[in-house]
């Protein structure tokens, strides 16, 4: 019996986790094309150069790791 109740818990989380993972996904996608298409706002001009590039990278590896951990997620 109580395998049966950790089995049927185990299902439900494992169905919960893979139907907000994609819904968080399609929310990423929505937000990156929301990104191209509109823009960004103007860096602030009182950073330094390297500090802008540096802001930049971190952001669009963010983009990138928001979109692969679920992709290889998948794939595992």
């Amino acid at each position: 019996m109580f395998n049966q109740i950790f089995t049927d818990m185990t299902n439900t989380l494992y169905s919960t986790h893979k139907l907000l993972g994609v819904i968080i996904g399609l929310l990423v996608i929505v937000r990156l094309i929301y990104r191209l298409r509109r823009g960004a706002p103007d860096d602030e001009p009182s950073i330094e150069p390297w500090q802008k590039i540096a802001s930049h990278l971190t952001h669009w590896a963010i983009y990138a790791l928001l979109i692969l951990v679920p992709v290889i997620g998948w794939f595992g």
